[in-house]
C-alpha cells in the first residue's frame, strides 16, 4: 500500500514530490524487486566519503555548511578536519548518511531551541538515531577511531532502515 502511495505520487507531473532513497548497496537491489517502482526511480551511486582527497573533504564542508546556513544555523565554529574525520566516521563514510544525520543534528537544534551549532548536538542526534548509550559518540570520546569503525557504522544504521 506504502509502495503504491509513492508511485502514484511519481507520477502526478502537478505534485511537488520527489523521492530520495538513500542507503546501502541492499536498497537499491529492494528498488529492483519492484518494477514498476524501479522503472520511476533514476539510481545515482557514490564513493564513500574519502577524507583524506582535498575534494571529499571540500564537498563535505560544503554540504554541513548549506544545510545549517538554508535552515538557519550557526555551522562556523566547527569546520575543522577533526570535525569531519569524526563526522564521516559516525556517517560510514557514506554521503547518504552524511545528510541523514546532518538533518537529525538540524532537528535537535531545533528543538532546543538553539542555533549555533556544536559537537555535543551531533553526539545526541547521533545516539538518539542508533539508539546507542548518550554521550557515547566519535564526537564525545578522544580515541574515537580505535572505538569507532566506519564497516560498524554502515551496520547500525541499515538496521533502522530495517
Amino acid at each position: 500500500m506504502i509502495l503504491d502511495s509513492f508511485k502514484t505520487l511519481l507520477k502526478q507531473p502537478d505534485w511537488p514530490f520527489m523521492l530520495i532513497l538513500s542507503g546501502i548497496g541492499e536498497l537499491a537491489e529492494r528498488v529492483q524487486e519492484e518494477p514498476q517502482l524501479a522503472h520511476l526511480l533514476r539510481p545515482l551511486a557514490f564513493t564513500e566519503i574519502n577524507i583524506h582527497r582535498s575534494d571529499d573533504l571540500n564537498e563535505l564542508n560544503s554540504l554541513c555548511h548549506a544545510y545549517a546556513e538554508r535552515a538557519g544555523y550557526d555551522f562556523s565554529n566547527l569546520g575543522t578536519v577533526d570535525f569531519y574525520r569524526r563526522f564521516s566516521l559516525a556517517c560510514g563514510n557514506s554521503w547518504g548518511i552524511a545528510v541523514e544525520l546532518m538533518m537529525s543534528a538540524l532537528l535537535r537544534a531545533d528543538s532546543k531551541n538553539i542555533r549555533k551549532l556544536s559537537p555535543a548536538l551531533f553526539c545526541g542526534a547521533f545516539t538518539e538515531r542508533l539508539e546507542l548509550q548518550p554521550g557515547f559518540s566519535p564526537f564525545s570520546v578522544d580515541n574515537y577511531e580505535e572505538l569507532f569503525f566506519a564497516q560498524k557504522m554502515i551496520e547500525l544504521w541499515s538496521k533502522l532502515k530495517e
